[in-house]
């Protein structure tokens, strides 16, 4: 048996309140009607199919014990699956024994409630699990949208440690400096910055990891892996953890290799003619 459980609001979060006992699911329904949307099934096999359409719940309750396919068989199907993997999962069941609970937890259930069940309780329990699902999801889309700008290829991007160590670069950077991710991951910026520039970096980096400053530009030179010089304007933007210590530092470095040429042509050049003036 499945069915649907009327609700007028349409934005509550969805339910799937699954048991073989009709009258425990018209218990928990009664008990969360009035905050959520309800959707009820007796059978454990209907469980993936309904996890799995258009309207997939939020959470899902699920008894532990059923004739069918049991409580700990579904989970694990649900978790086996990658678009009902991160549904938050209440397992339900009068076993409260210690070995019951703890199998329930281990292989994915995300809380254990024991029959008979505390209104209270449940309803606590759930808002706890779908505050958590948020929170989540949000993690998830912002470090989505965060690959997908740092993968753009209108500049090199880079993460790096405290200790001057790549630990991430984009494709950009890449291509820009001549060596692979796994190569780059294995060497500090220190090592590729120009013997030149060196000094004034490591000033600016030192002024971060003081707490001086927590970010700094700088037109610098690195060493392309074939030896040649490529001019770079680099901005670096530090992340600090809640003691204030430098968990990482983002930079942003644009390749004005080209836009140097003239500007170098133009300066010997001058000091050429000079050169020439004094010699007259």
């Amino acid at each position: 048996m499945t069915e649907m459980m009327p609700s007028v609001a349409t934005d509550k979060p969805l339910l799937l309140l699954v048991d073989d006992q009709p009258a425990n699911l018209h218990l928990l329904a009664k008990i969360l009607r009035d905050d959520y949307d309800i959707t009820i099934t007796t059978r454990g096999a209907e469980v993936l199919e309904l996890a799995g359409s258009e309207l997939q719940p939020d959470l899902i309750l699920l008894d532990l014990m059923m004739p069918d396919v049991n409580g700990l068989e579904v989970l694990r199907r649900l978790r086996a699956n990658p678009p009902t993997r991160e549904i938050p999962v209440i397992l339900i069941s009068a076993d409260a024994t210690e070995d019951t609970q703890y199998t329930g937890l281990e292989q994915g259930a995300d809380d254990y409630v024991v029959k008979p069940i505390q209104p209270l309780v449940l309803r606590a329990r759930i808002r706890n699990l779908l505050r958590r699902k948020l929170v989540e999801e949000a993690l998830r889309e912002s470090e989505t949208r965060f690959r997908s700008d740092f993968e753009l290829p209108l500049a090199g991007r880079a993460i790096t440690s405290p200790n001057t160590g790549w630990i991430d670069v984009n494709a950009k950077l890449c291509d820009m400096l001549g060596y692979t991710k796994a190569e780059l991951r294995r060497m500090t910026w220190a090592e590729l910055t120009h013997p030149d520039d060196l000094a004034i970096d490591w000033a600016q980096f030192q002024r971060v990891m003081a707490g001086e400053i927590d970010g700094y530009t700088l037109e610098k030179r690195f060493i392309h892996k074939d030896g040649r010089i490529v001019v770079t304007e680099l901005a670096v933007q530090c992340l600090r953890s809640p003691d204030h210590s430098v968990n990482y530092l983002m930079a942003l470095i644009q390749d004005i290799t080209e836009r140097k040429r003239p500007e170098e042509a133009l300066a010997l050049a001058k000091e050429t003619a000079e050169a020439a003036n004094r010699a007259k």
